[in-house]
């Protein structure tokens, strides 16, 4: 364990005024001093951004650079107005100048600890405060916490390693289906290395019930509750809930108050929660503890760490990867969630994701467990690298010098395809946790191996490391190249179907980001015109079979606009992204419904960015360079970016403006359905159906799967098929009969 970096502590706490959106801002304490200051906010105006909020926070993940300053806009324009108010007003704006330049002087970090008294303040998003003068958000520089007001709070927790930590995933019917097993495999694979290491266990509850949480609490000793599924804030009870599982497998929602109940009934009660669930942070508007974070805390959990927004799975990960890290050895939980934050900010020079962890603590001690082992490994290790220094010439941030997950991160290493750009190097202090000190692993027990054998055994690491770089390289030289293969060869294809004055350009795959080869190969051919073969033409029987499937009914809402004809036919438009795996998903059940009303020609195979975008490499079947023909409608697609995020083709005035009014943030994909019906994200949901049912599918093994009706894929892709026929039927007035008289439509419509 690295010893913790000493902080100072500014202390402000914000409550309304006397005048209506005026508050008072006060620093409590600091290194400068205390100070008082009157600042406006327009706090409800804030609050009734939050669904744009969040939406701009997940699209950042996936959003282009040109794009970028457009989605990181709503959250900074926010954090600036944020920022204003608690820090950047009257002589609170000079306490907090002074109390940085104070710690920067010491070598400290500034800890900046908010108490809020007013439960529409609460709701705010603070973390993404922005200061303009320091040209940075402040949670990204500083540590930020929300302090809760109790009588008392616990001591430390004295704990022998391994940290014991609880897990829940709770996935039931009616809600949005979680893969069980991916949500456990992405939790384990954070916690490699600390588990390794014996620092950390993680073992899991048999199901999300009531029942059996409470038979694991009551017989094991639990340090750390893990939760993943889905939270809300119910208004009703104007409290924050978490769904867990009923005995029938439908979803039973508990305010956070009762949990609190039962987790009284562990000994000693976990010290740490973490909400890795849907709104997990979000405050109502008078309850100050109405959160689900909020009323853990008051009611007696030392610390929660909570997610205000809903979070990706690749952010979910590293967050769980470097805050579980810190906790380990021994830091901070405040220092735990930056370490999480800048975990997330290792993703992608562009998400904004690491705004939405928020920390939630009771008392005014981060640290909730003392490890003493770890302490006493550190201390060997310390004087293990001070004894053998002539040794340590070699171990400088480009020359890893650790095995494990974490041990490429300070080695050169190519840019993936599709990402755009690289972080800087990092100076020492802000490598990787418990990645600064060369060889920590040498307590055996209680005895230390010789100084002669531990030199000897760091030498064969070494060797084995250099060989394992090397191997490491070769592997991602043959992924880059394996990644630029191209998806399809064709060499030159005419433009789509379009609206009157859309032009569109040559569908190859160059345009779409790939490299092309001279000319297609036999097999490559033969293999594309199977696969088009099979996605256009699923047997209605398989179709009926499958029904509405596992298909995300939300993503679909009702317009009931004036209708979008062209030359008297209705107009479906889509516009999409190359790079966009959602857009990769909802492509396949398009050809299979569009298929139904006309006839595709040019298909070509695509792929979704690779990682570290989510869900990397989806294959799919692009609109890009093809036709459509159909007597009952006219389809225009629009493939806004390539596959590396380059702008392919423009969207019109008219296409745009119709993009704008039903979908003000102008997220990928965007379907226009004759102006009736609009498929777009939404509600936290981004596809038609689950996209990890297509992870690590090729396009074959997924149109082979589309007549298999008990199949996963089938149950995604043709499900959600039927929910777009039945959809377009409603704009075709039913025709063609043979298609929208099928019984099988006719019920799926009832779910529009």
């Amino acid at each position: 364990m690295m010893a913790a970096q000493p902080v100072s502590v500014l202390e402000v706490a914000i409550g309304p005024d006397k005048v209506t959106g005026r508050f008072r801002v006060e620093v409590i304490s600091s290194p400068a001093g205390e100070a008082s200051a009157i600042a406006n906010l327009d706090s409800a105006g804030i609050l009734a951004q939050r669904e744009e909020l969040q939406q701009a926070v997940l699209v950042s993940a996936m959003t282009t650079r040109r794009l970028l300053p457009e989605t990181e806009r709503r959250v900074r324009d926010v954090g600036r107005e944020l920022f204003s108010a608690l820090l950047g007003s009257g002589d609170v704006a000079g306490r907090y100048r002074a109390s940085a330049a104070v710690a920067a002087e010491r070598g400290q970090v500034l800890r900046i600890v908010l108490r809020i008294d007013d439960p529409m303040l609460a709701g705010l998003p603070w973390e993404s405060m922005y200061d303009e003068a320091a040209g940075g958000y402040v949670c990204r520089r500083d540590q930020l916490v929300r302090h809760i007001q109790v009588p008392s709070s616990a001591a430390p927790l004295t704990v022998d390693p391994p940290l014991r930590i609880l897990s829940v995933v709770s996935s039931p019917r009616g809600l949005p289906p979680l893969d069980v097993e991916k949500e456990k495999a992405q939790l384990a694979r954070a916690l490699t290395r600390w588990v390794s290491e014996g620092l950390a266990q993680v073992e899991w509850a048999p199901s999300a019930t009531w029942a059996d949480l409470h038979d694991m609490l009551l017989g094991d000793t639990w340090h750390v509750l893990h939760f993943i599924g889905h939270g809300d804030f119910d208004p009703r009870r104007d409290e924050g809930v978490l769904a867990l599982t009923s005995e029938d497998g439908r979803p039973e929602l508990v305010e956070a108050s009762r949990l609190v109940d039962l987790l009284r009934q562990a000994r000693p009660m976990p010290r740490l929660v973490v909400l890795n669930s849907c709104s997990g942070a979000a405050a109502g508007v008078s309850d100050l503890f109405s959160g689900s974070a909020a009323a853990l805390v008051r009611g007696g959990v030392s610390a929660v760490a909570a997610m205000q927004y809903e979070i990706s799975d690749p952010a979910a990960v590293a967050f769980a990867r470097g805050f579980y890290g810190a906790i380990t050895h021994g830091r901070g939980v405040d220092e735990a969630v930056s370490a999480g934050r800048v975990a997330i900010v290792g993703l992608s020079g562009q998400t904004l994701e690491w705004v939405t962890p928020v920390l939630y603590l009771r008392g005014n001690d981060s640290r909730l467990f003392t490890m003493p082992m770890v302490a006493a490994s550190s201390e060997a290790a310390r004087i293990e690298v001070e004894d053998s220094m002539p040794l340590a010439a070699d171990t400088t941030p480009d020359q890893p010098i650790t095995g494990g997950e974490d041990s490429d991160r300070r080695a050169p290493s190519p840019v993936p395809v599709g990402r755009l750009g690289t972080l800087g190097r990092l100076p020492p202090e802000t490598w990787p946790l418990g990645s600064g000190m060369p060889d920590q692993s040498i307590v055996i027990g209680q005895e230390h191996v010789s100084r002669v054998d531990k030199r000897r055994s760091r030498s064969i690491r070494r060797m084995a490391i250099v060989a394992g770089v090397a191997v490491t390289a070769i592997a991602v030289v043959v992924a880059v190249v394996l990644i630029n293969k191209p998806a399809h060869t064709r060499a030159d294809s005419p433009g789509h179907t379009s609206s009157p004055g859309h032009t569109s350009s040559p569908g190859n795959a160059s345009s779409l980001g790939h490299t092309s080869s001279p000319s297609p190969s036999n097999t490559a051919t033969s293999s594309l015109a199977r696969v088009v073969s099979e996605a256009t033409t699923v047997p209605a029987s398989s179709l009926d079979a499958v029904g509405a499937g596992t298909t995300y009914s939300q993503v679909i809402t009702r317009a009931n606009d004036a209708p979008l004809t062209i030359q008297g036919k209705p107009e479906l438009l889509y516009i999409g992204a190359a790079f966009c795996p959602y857009c990769a998903v909802n492509q396949w059940p398009m050809v299979v419904a569009l298929s139904k009303f006309g006839t595709f020609t040019g298909l070509q195979f695509s792929h979704s960015a690779p990682s570290p975008e989510a869900f990397p490499n989806t294959a799919t079947l692009s609109f890009f360079g093809s036709t459509y023909s159909s007597k009952y409608l006219v389809f225009v697609s629009v493939e806004n970016y390539t596959v590396t995020k380059e702008l392919l083709q423009p969207v019109s005035s008219q296409e745009q403006a119709l993009w704008n009014k039903h979908d003000p943030h102008n997220y990928f994909p965007f379907f226009d359905i004759g102006n009736t019906y609009i498929v777009a994200p939404g509600n936290g949901i981004n596809s038609l159906f689950d996209p990890q049912v297509l992870q690590g599918k090729s396009q074959e093994q997924i149109a082979a799967s589309l007549s298999e009706p008990t199949s996963p894929i089938a149950q995604g892709v043709d499900g959600a098929a039927n929910e777009l026929i039945a959809a377009i039927c409603d704009v075709t007035n039913g025709q063609p009969a043979s298609v929208c008289n099928s019984p099988t439509i006719a019920a799926v419509q009832g779910y529009l």
